[in-house]
């Protein structure tokens, strides 16, 4: 907090200090003092400006507008003291004045010397001539950067390696150097971007921006940065093998990781473009250099791009959040008003890049906390081998004295005493605690009068953790900042006065996981600093380090020829992992006798040596006597095959491919596999894996073969069986084997008269929430096979579908969704909901044939379409049927209800006619319900129902011999017919026989034609009982059944309407079930059982039967039994 405000007359007591510095400038003072004379000059330049700032740009905004004009400048001081010049640091030689004015207290008149190159001019407002003598070149530690590949750039660009790219985010801009290699032919490029550099200004001279920049790269600037100390051997070596090297300098290095992210993007597309030969990029970020690769690699694979690069490699990278000290970052806040060092640095600190990086900065954490989870959301690359190089371990802590980072006090008899402090870690967590607090003179006259101090303090939330001393890497930047505090000349900081070092990128960040905590690795290979050594400088390429990179780099380049066989040079070649590198795969072609193997011999029986074919547009074609071998026959070491993006395999007839045992072949995102007219094998245990985006083309009756116990195909991208192929996935044994899909994006595209076959499989599982897409003119055939279908998985087919004898099981959440026919045979259909609609998406007309099958528990629903139902068990089940499309039938099925199912166990709602045949319909609430329907019943029984049959609205139902219809036995139901202002179904002459019933024979209410009387003929009642004639006071001949009618007629509504029947006749035909008796459809019942709640009898203590139990009046009802 800011305890005293300082008043608009503030001076600079430090400006005593500036009269030691010369007004004329020389080339030896500046190389033998230049950070000493810059600093001092920033320094007078800023405390001048803050009596006037609205007149004058701040310090780090008149150096960058001088770098990016190649400028000086220089500063008049106001006591008439001796001018300074103000610019970047490095070399000078082709600075110029400025052209227009940059703050009041600059030189004007500027002209220049013709003989040796001088630039004077005059104070203003006084006569002190200023000199500016340029530099002259010397020696550079570094070779110059070659023209880019792509060309220069225009002529109004800073320079001829200036890139911009232009976004919806805005405009990211930056100088990319390029140095090709030995063999000066740009075929290998390798990438490397900077880190974070809050730098300000550059130098074009030494080719950077900011502070860091293409000498530094080389370790021309080892002060600064003493990380690079090894770069220079790294960048020899793979110069000396040809490799190109591609340096991308940010024109302002603190911007967001999104916006450097698009310049980098820009980048790979330039070196794709330009590149000569078919070689991958390699992707090279120190620092935040890495987190900026990692987002331009994702962001072009999640849109669908290819990046064409093998090798990402992260360089003590902040995955996770980098740290500066809570101490430095309270001082540098406290003395930026006073300090133009510390004004630099805190603009550095609240730059987009370090809010989004710095893990405790006490204000702006929001940006850091979502910067931290678009990091997480993006993953790593997907298409790439990701190295990530810590320059810490793990288990390896910082050692910090246990004292303030920075104490520093002076005191003066007549003036007081000054201080500046920096608090470590306090004891305790998670706390709020002063960070850091200053007290400075900054205006006084000696003995007379009353000094002027400035007195700041800041505080700061503490994590839990000390991350000063947690497991990082070096950081520098306490160092750094009093080394610009004593050379800007505003105070003498001594050594004993500070902790240099604290941690910078905690090792957890810099390789992505918390190996102590057993996190997963996000990278493929990482690289920690070993024990003995830790911590290291920031991005420090030592030697473990360094053979690491060179080994994925070089190794990784070594390959299988671009023929193979007994007609070429070499006929066989086998990929080891002796080297402990990935191996990539370039276009080969395998002829006769040609073989590639993926590990095998010599190798040990647990290792895996892992190939991947190279990006970009990498072909590999295998002809009739050629193979591939992933893994080994005899278990003498595993492989692993991947496929890359954009890349194809080609199997030609008479090729072999074989999986063996504990070894996969990968087929990754825009990646394709051809396999024309052959078996693809994969032996016990071994693994066919299709990511999601990539393919298997099944050519001219190819089959997928499954040979060994646990083979596996997992799928999530897709399976395609071209025109007239009629290909299979099965298994050449009684193995047990798995199709596995996973993720939203599996599909299975049977083309026009193609056919798949996928039988004798143990098991297709659907992951929860996967989803398979079965589409295309062609015929998918199911048998023998298992499938589990876990929660909110869902199988999508439109195709012509066969399923037979198959199980198929899983969670109620579980979908099998159709669109187009469907047939069912001999199968158990358990838990999973069916839905079929003709109007989604398909090839066809949809319908479900369903025969002899057993389903449970779950609900079909079909929707739109036909249907035939035959010889089924349905058993808990919900059939519901919406606007039936053309002829549907359910013929010889059985029907169990099951109590606590509000719907009925078989619903038509309105489309086209239905015919039910011989169904046997058994206990539950509703049995059969009509809504808007039309329907033919015949045959068919009901018994135990709470409704036997419910009809809706409008209904067209037809239950006599003269429709088509008659013959249905109900017995034992509640209610036998239930309306629900429907009209009423034909039951005249039907033959139907109306056994017994808990309540009434028809309830509900009917549109009815106002007639109080209701006569039914032509069927049998049990219960109807005798009437009397009006006026005869006799046997009139018709009879009564119990009954609650009343019209829904508006006419009459309400009113009750009373059934008479004709005589029953007990030899009334019936279905062919043998000659009729009184007790066709009846139960038998067990006057001693126990019953619940519901009516039903309990036969055990667990298990309840779906019996009524009869009254006194020989009647079923529901209710408890008292016993």
């Amino acid at each position: 907090m800011l305890r005293l405000k300082l008043p608009s007359s503030l001076l600079c007591l430090y400006s005593v200090f500036l009269s030691s510095i010369p007004s004329t400038i020389t080339a030896q003072t500046l190389v033998s003092s230049e950070q000493y004379n810059l600093a001092r000059a920033r320094q007078a330049y800023h405390s001048q400006r803050l009596i006037t700032p609205q007149y004058a740009p701040s310090i780090t905004n008149l150096l960058d507008s001088l770098h990016w004009r190649n400028e000086f400048s220089a500063f008049c001081p106001t006591d008439g003291g001796p001018a300074v010049a103000i610019r970047n640091k490095g070399k000078s030689s082709s600075l110029t004045p400025p052209t227009t004015p940059n703050h009041p207290w600059e030189p004007i008149g500027w002209s220049q010397s013709p003989q040796d190159g001088t630039w004077k001019a005059t104070c203003p407002g006084d006569s002190v001539f200023f000199t500016f003598n340029q530099t002259y070149s010397r020696a550079s530690c570094s070779p110059e950067p070659d023209t880019p590949p792509w060309g220069a750039a225009n002529s109004g660009a800073p320079n001829i390696w200036w890139i911009e790219a232009i976004s919806e985010l805005g405009i990211s801009t930056g100088s990319v150097y390029t140095r090709l290699g030995q063999d000066q032919n740009f075929d290998k490029p390798v990438i490397i971007v900077e880190g974070f550099d809050f730098g300000v200004g550059g130098n074009t001279e030494e080719h950077r921006h900011g502070s860091f920049g293409w000498q530094s790269l080389f370790g021309c600037n080892l002060d600064a940065f003493p990380g690079t100390s090894h770069y220079p051997i790294l960048l020899d070596s793979l110069y000396n093998l040809g490799y190109d090297l591609v340096f991308v300098d940010f024109a302002d290095g603190a911007q967001t990781i999104e916006i450097k992210s698009e310049l980098v993007m820009r980048v790979i597309e330039l070196c794709n473009s330009y590149k000569t030969s078919n070689n991958s990029l390699i992707l090279i970020g120190a620092s935040m250099g890495g987190i900026v690769s990692r987002h331009a690699l994702c962001t072009i694979e999640q849109e669908n791009n290819d990046h064409c690069t093998r090798l990402f490699i992260s360089i003590d990278s902040p995955h996770r959040g980098a740290n500066i000290s809570a101490g430095l970052i309270g001082l540098v806040s406290v003395l930026s008003i006073p300090s133009s060092e510390a004004a630099i640095f805190y603009e550095g600190l609240y730059s987009p890049a370090a809010k989004q990086l710095l893990i405790n900065l006490p204000i702006e954490s929001a940006v850091h906390t979502d910067a931290m989870a678009m990091l997480m959301d993006l993953g790593m690359p997907q298409r790439t081998m990701n190295i990530g190089i810590a320059n810490s371990h793990a288990e390896v802590s910082l050692e910090l004295e246990n004292a303030p980072l920075l104490s520093w006090t002076e005191s003066w008899w007549w003036l007081g005493t000054a201080h500046l402090l920096a608090n470590r870690h306090p004891n305790g967590s998670n706390s709020l605690a002063l960070s850091a607090s200053c007290s400075l003179p900054v205006d006084f006259i000696p003995f007379n009068g009353i000094p002027l101090w400035y007195d700041n303090e800041a505080y700061s939330y503490y994590p839990e953790n000390d991350l000063d001393v947690d497991p990082a890497s070096i950081g520098r930047h306490m160092e750094q900042f009093v080394d610009g505090i004593n050379a800007s000349g505003m105070l003498e900081i001594s050594i004993g006065d500070y902790q240099p070092i604290s941690g910078f990128i905690p090792t957890s960040s810099a390789i992505n996981c918390n190996i102590l905590e057993n996190e997963d690795q996000t990278f493929d290979y990482i690289s920690m600093a070993p024990v003995w050594a830790s911590p290291e400088e920031h991005v420090a390429l030592t030697q473990l380090h360094r053979k690491l990179v060179l080994d994925h780099i070089i190794l990784g380049d070594e390959g299988a020829p671009s023929e193979l066989g007994i007609a070429n040079s070499q006929s066989i070649y086998e990929y080891h992992n002796f080297d402990n590198v990935d191996n990539w795969l370039g276009s080969t072609q395998i002829n006769e006798g040609g073989s590639l193997r993926i590990g095998g011999v010599g190798i040990a029986v647990d290792s895996t040596t892992v190939v991947r074919t190279k990006q970009c547009n990498t072909v590999v074609e295998v002809n009739s006597g050629g193979e591939i071998l992933v893994g080994s026959l005899y278990d003498l070491g595993m492989g692993t095959l991947i496929i890359t993006g954009d890349n194809e395999l080609y199997m030609n007839p008479g090729s072999e491919l074989n999986i063996f045992s504990g070894s996969k072949l990968v087929v990754e995102s825009g990646a394709n596999i051809i396999l024309d007219n052959l078996d693809l094998q994969i032996h016990s245990e071994g693994t066919l894996e299709v990511q999601t985006g990539g393919n298997i083309y099944l050519r001219n009756n190819a089959r997928i073969i499954l040979n060994g116990i646990d083979a596996e195909l997992v799928l999530k991208g897709g399976i395609h069986i071209e025109e007239d192929s009629h290909s299979s996935i099965t298994s050449s044994s009684e193995a047990l084997f798995e199709i596995s899909i996973t993720g939203p994006s599996a599909s299975i595209n049977i083309e026009n008269g193609a056919e798949l076959l996928i039988q004798g499989c143990n098991n297709i599982n659907f992951n929860e929430g996967a989803q398979c897409f079965f589409h295309g003119d062609g015929t998918l055939k199911i048998i023998d096979t298992d499938i589990h279908m876990s929660n909110n998985s869902i199988a999508l087919q439109a195709c012509k579908a066969h399923i037979k004898d198959i199980i198929i099981y899983g969670a109620s959440s579980s979908t099998w969704k159709s669109s187009h026919r469907l047939r069912i045979d001999d199968s158990n259909w358990s838990r999973v909901s069916l839905h079929i609609d003709s109007f989604e998406e398909n090839n066809g007309v949809a319908g479900l044939i369903s025969i002899h099958n057993q389903i449970e528990e779950c609900n079909w629903t079909l929707e739109n379409t036909g249907f035939k139902l035959l010889d089924n068990e349905f058993r808990s089940t919900i059939f519901q049927s919406i606007n039936p499309s053309g002829p549907s039938q359910l013929t010889n099925n059985t029907i169990e209800g099951a109590y606590g199912f509000p719907d009925a166990s078989i619903e038509i709602l309105g489309g086209d006619h239905v015919s039910f045949i011989e169904n046997l319909f058994l206990e539950g609430v509703v049995g059969l319900s009509f809504i808007n329907a039309q329907a033919t019943l015949s045959c068919n029984q009901f018994e135990g129902w709470d409704t036997a049959i419910k009809f809706k609205e409008k209904c067209d139902v037809f239950m006599n011999p003269q429709n088509g219809g008659g013959y249905n036995r109900l017995n034992g139901n509640r209610v036998h017919l239930e309306f629900d202002n429907s009209n009423v179904p034909l039951l005249n002459q039907g033959g139907n026989s109306f056994g017994t019933s808990g309540t009434y024979c028809l309830s509900g209410n009917i549109d009815w034609n106002c007639n109080p009387t209701w006569l039914i003929e032509g069927n049998y009642w049990l219960e109807a009982s005798a009437t009397s004639g009006v006026g005869g006071g006799g046997n009139t001949g018709f009879w009564q059944i119990a009954t609650d009618l009343s019209s829904s007629n508006s006419i009459c509504f309400g009113e009750g309407i009373i059934v008479q029947i004709d005589i029953p006749d007990s030899g009334i035909s019936v279905c062919p079930s043998g000659q009729p008796t009184d007790d066709d459809g009846k139960k038998n019942l067990d006057f001693n059982a126990i019953f619940d709640l519901s009516g039903r009898v309990i036969n055990d203590a667990t298990t309840p039967s779906l019996f009524f139990k009869i009254n006194d009046e020989n009647k079923i009802e529901k209710t408890p039994y008292n016993y």
